[in-house]
């Protein structure tokens, strides 16, 4: 009988707890995107995160807050006695820097004593980012564009050839996780605008681009034999020249100034030092707006053209006559004496 009294009294106890206000879950999503498992790495600075809550109201509760927390356990935005029983918030990361943020809800009683909690983190990447830049554009069609990136993936190439209408689709990049690059030859002298395209961790393209004239023609050319020790670069050419010297080079394959199918066969055809004993001190060769053009082939027709209108249209603005260079064609950029021009259709010829 005692037995069985005490049963009865547990139950009747038991029977009119409180039932205590249960905080059952804390959602966070992309609001484009739906419910994001792994939030890990699904959101940037900048985006906006969806917080949903649910509550499970009990006997004594009276409210409960939302705070969100940066990654040194600041507040920095909260939302306070809601009694709804589900909770629904967009907060926009805007003007928040990356790191590990957490969401907490906390609910109270009419006690105003905290009676259940819970929290759910995510983290802030900085936002993806890609750039371009030409690296090396050494002639020949041996152009390299790269740059670094953050935060993306799959990157690949579009490259347009400007000058000619055509372009090559989706060429894949070389990357290292920090830095990437792109380095097929192109054909010089020709016009290209590369580009470079990524996808975040989202799906999202993130793309830059630029435009360069790859150059068709190789240093070792136009340069004197050893002329690294001057601290000569393709910078010490007249601008004007070298875009002529490059569609010479496309009209006719083969014309060459100083090394002719890989092998070095004149010293001063091109570029001169102001010590060589070869010209006056003024020559257009030591002031980098003159070349002297060879053919195997073909020198008499590159003679004619450089003579010709298409000629003067490249910038070519003398020539020397041939009866003084037989085996040659010197041509410069050097504006001549215009009372001596009399065809001003055609470069200047005159007497080397």
């Amino acid at each position: 009988m005692g037995s069985n009294a005490q049963g009865i009294q547990t139950i009747a106890t038991q029977s009119f707890l409180p039932k205590r206000t249960k905080i059952e879950s804390i959602k966070l999503s992309s609001p484009n995107q739906g419910w994001v498992r792994n939030l890990i790495d699904k959101f940037n600075t900048g985006d906006k995160v969806k917080i949903e809550a649910t509550i499970k109201k009990g006997d004594e509760f009276m409210h409960y807050n939302v705070y969100i927390k940066d990654p040194n356990g600041n507040d920095i935005d909260s939302k306070i006695n809601q009694t709804a029983n589900s909770f629904s918030y967009v907060w926009d990361s805007d003007s928040n820097s990356a790191g590990n943020y957490t969401v907490w809800v906390v609910a109270y009683k009419t006690s105003h004593e905290a009676e259940d909690k819970k929290s759910n983190g995510f983290k802030l990447n900085p936002a993806p980012n890609i750039n371009i830049e030409v690296q090396e554009n050494t002639g020949n069609g041996n152009i390299r564009v790269g740059g670094t990136y953050m935060y993306a993936e799959n990157i690949t190439l579009d490259c347009v050839n400007i000058t000619d209408g055509t372009e090559i689709r989706i060429e894949q990049c070389e990357f290292d996780g920090k830095n990437w690059w792109y380095n097929k030859p192109v054909v010089g002298g020709k016009e290209y605008r590369f580009a470079v395209r990524a996808f975040d961790n989202k799906g999202q393209e993130k793309w830059a681009q630029v435009e360069e004239i790859a150059e068709n023609i190789d240093l070792e050319d136009i340069m004197p034999l050893g002329w690294e020790s001057y601290n000569y670069t393709i910078e010490s050419f007249d601008s004007i020249l070298l875009s002529a010297y490059a569609e010479l080079k496309n009209r006719f394959p083969g014309v060459y100034v100083n090394v002719k199918n890989g092998v070095r066969v004149n010293t001063w055809a091109g570029l001169r030092t102001q010590n060589c004993p070869i010209g006056a001190a003024g020559s257009a060769h030591k002031t980098g707006e003159a070349l002297d053009l060879h053919h195997p082939t073909k020198l008499s027709e590159l003679r004619s053209f450089c003579e010709s209108a298409e000629g003067l249209k490249l910038g070519i603005r003398r020539i020397e006559n041939e009866p003084a260079t037989p085996t040659w064609v010197h041509i410069d950029v050097k504006q001549p004496n215009m009372a001596n021009w009399n065809d001003k259709s055609k470069p200047y010829i005159f007497y080397g």
